[in-house]
């Protein structure tokens, strides 16, 4: 609402959106591998050439890390996972994690949902078992040991990122949401991150969603609204359209090669930006 009580239109440009994320961001991915990942926006910030980013996902996740990573505009990922399914590791990610040109921070999904919820919840931290007897707890800043005189247990430090980027399926102009398949880490993204940005395939631009359209994020829990048709290409968008096989295999395999992943992203940076 704004100071007259009219609902607020939160409708914008790719290029405005991705002007919200600023060099040494925290960022986080809605989405879980290939499916409602925000591909669009990413390209964005690659022509923007927005740096110093730490990459936060809170589930696996593939295209969208490992180009970032590759671009060089990441500094540090806490990622459960970072691959390509069937089609192997991520090659970018991979490297820049061997030669240690960005901080990889041990994180499961568990940690990663237990602080926002812990954020959500307003406490210090949320226990968690994923970790028992595994090293991701020594590794982890985002794990913490609670000693409770009773033999301790392991939780979850609070996570708040500066900027969430989720893709859905449909919304409107006042930033309500419609996801029309899994809504995976997406909702709870939303609500603990500073600042949410969601992009969709399409907006519904001649009346708001009412409640029968099954909103999955209220618009008060969203910044800004950026309509994307086929905006996760070559990921997948649940109900719009499958991922592109062909493209994220050529995608592998390009950024398996230097001077390969060089070209293609000399490609996509000469992109017009939406």
């Amino acid at each position: 609402m704004d100071a007259h009580g009219k609902r607020r239109h939160k409708l914008t440009t790719m290029h405005l959106a991705a002007r919200l994320v600023r060099s040494g961001t925290s960022l986080a991915f809605g989405g879980l591998l290939y499916q409602n990942k925000p591909v669009a926006f990413v390209h964005a910030l690659v022509r923007c050439e927005v740096g110093g980013l730490h990459l936060m996902p809170p589930a696996a996740s593939s295209y969208d890390v490992d180009l970032l990573v590759g671009a060089g505009l990441a500094t540090a990922v806490s990622c459960p996972a970072v691959y390509f399914e069937d089609l192997g590791l991520a090659p970018r990610f991979r490297k820049a994690a061997e030669t240690r040109t960005i901080a990889v921070w041990e994180v499961d999904e568990a940690a990663m949902i237990g602080g926002l919820l812990a954020t959500l919840a307003n406490a210090p931290y949320i226990p968690i078992c994923s970790v028992d007897g595994s090293q991701v707890a020594d590794e982890s800043p985002q794990i913490v040991r609670i000693e409770d005189g009773e033999g301790g247990f392991w939780a979850a430090r609070p996570i708040a990122p500066d900027v969430a980027v989720v893709h859905a399926q449909y919304g409107d102009v006042y930033g309500n949401v419609v996801h029309r398949g899994a809504t995976y880490a997406d909702v709870l993204l939303a609500k603990a991150a500073r600042v949410t940005i969601v992009t969709v395939d399409e907006v519904e631009t001649e009346r708001a969603l009412s409640s029968d359209d099954g909103i999955t994020i209220p618009a008060h829990f969203v910044d800004a609204i950026v309509e994307a048709p086929e905006g996760a290409l070559p990921c997948s968008s649940h109900g719009c359209y499958s991922a592109d096989h062909p493209r994220l295999a050529e995608y592998v395999r390009l950024a398996a090669h230097d001077d390969e992943f060089a070209k293609y992203l000399t490609t996509l940076r000469d992109r017009p930006l939406p």
